[in-house]
C-alpha cells in the first residue's frame, strides 16, 4: 500500500488534471482510470490508498466487490455525484463511499479527506 497514491476514476478530463495538480501539490501520486478494468489494474498494481470516483460514470460496476472476492487491498473511497438526485448518496454508499462530493467540487476540502483517509489506512474501518 502506498498511502501518497491516489486513483481518480473521472471522466471529465478537466477534472482528472485538476486534481492531478491539488493532489500532486499535496504530496499525492495521482493515477486516472477511464473505466473498472483500468481501476481494477492500478488497484491490483500499485494498492492507492485513495480511489476518488466518478460512480455516475457507469463504468465502475462491480469493482469494488471484485476486489473483495479476489482479497486485494481496497482502497478507501471517495464518490463525486454530479447532482444530489433521489437516492445518489444512497447508492454511493452502497458502492463503498465513505466521504461524498457533489460537483462543484471545493479541491481544498477534497485534499483535506484524501490527506485523512491516506493517514488513517488502508483498510475501511
Amino acid at each position: 500500500m502506498d498511502r501518497k497514491r491516489v486513483l481518480v476514476c473521472e471522466g471529465d478530463r478537466t477534472l482528472v488534471c485538476i486534481f492531478e495538480r491539488v493532489l500532486g501539490q499535496g504530496g499525492f501520486t495521482v493515477r486516472a482510470a477511464e473505466n473498472s478494468a483500468d481501476a481494477y489494474a492500478v488497484i491490483k498494481d500499485e494498492q492507492p490508498a485513495v480511489a476518488i470516483m466518478d460512480l455516475e460514470m457507469g463504468r465502475h460496476d462491480g469493482l469494488l466487490g471484485r476486489l473483495e472476492r479476489e482479497d486485494l487491498p481496497r482502497p478507501r473511497v471517495v464518490a463525486v455525484l454530479q447532482d444530489e438526485r433521489a437516492g445518489t448518496r444512497e447508492l454511493a454508499r452502497a458502492a463503498g463511499a465513505e466521504i461524498i462530493f457533489v460537483k462543484p467540487l471545493n479541491m481544498e476540502e477534497v485534499l483535506q479527506c484524501v490527506e485523512e483517509l491516506a493517514a488513517s489506512g488502508h483498510e475501511r474501518p
